[in-house]
């Protein structure tokens, strides 16, 4: 990889912007059709977890040398009891997994599999990379959809939400002290999926 970059279009607190920054780290990197070999160059926790995850796809995208890949993830229910997770890849269904709590139910070869611990390492050890990888990111989309039923906006601080441990760029100790929420960032697309990407920047056009 010779660059990378990223652009905040919208994000939860004021200093998630800031970690573009550590994406530098991932220059130089050898491509691998494996999303998680970020993981292997640089520390996940330095960095934007949302960030850190399309940089990893980014290099597996490369490295397969696709012209494209779209995925699109819903995640139905509320946390902790039975939901479904799914993932469309390129228009086409992939992936439906009935979910309790953090559980995968009655999907082979997923029925069983938690989606916390080693979730992502037993993936790409038993998974074709193609399937893998899309395994990954419905896991990714599921784990975090609980937050959608979370109102941020009542807090000023990380802090105030959850213990300071360093899980990301923004709840590293010296950051967050002074990042500030971002009133109005959340947006609720469940009626409105196609409304989902109105606020990406264009496309560049090629140099």
């Amino acid at each position: 990889m010779t660059s990378l970059d990223g652009e905040a279009v919208r994000h939860p607190w004021s200093t998630c912007a800031e970690a573009r920054e550590p994406l530098r780290e991932l220059e130089g990197m050898r491509l691998s059709r494996r999303c998680t070999a970020v993981g292997d160059v640089s520390n996940a926790r330095h960095h934007c977890t949302h960030w850190f995850d399309l940089a990893g796809l980014a290099v597996a995208h490369a490295a397969a040398a696709r012209a494209s890949r779209e995925y699109r993830c819903a995640v139905w229910g509320p946390p902790g009891q039975s939901s479904t997770a799914t993932l469309e890849r390129d228009g086409e269904p992939l992936l439906v997994w009935r979910l309790e709590g953090m559980t995968i139910r009655g999907a082979a070869p997923f029925d069983g599999r938690t989606l916390k611990d080693a979730f992502q390492a037993w993936a790409e050890a038993e998974l074709d990379p193609d399937l893998a990888e899309a395994a990954i990111v419905l896991r990714r989309a599921a784990y975090i959809s609980p937050v959608r039923f979370f109102d941020l906006d009542g807090y000023e601080r990380p802090g105030d939400v959850t213990p300071i441990g360093g899980q990301c760029f923004t709840y590293t100790d010296g950051v967050a002290q002074r990042a500030q929420r971002q009133r109005g960032s959340k947006r609720d697309y469940t009626h409105r999926p196609e409304a989902l990407l109105a606020e990406a920047p264009h496309e560049r056009e090629p140099a």
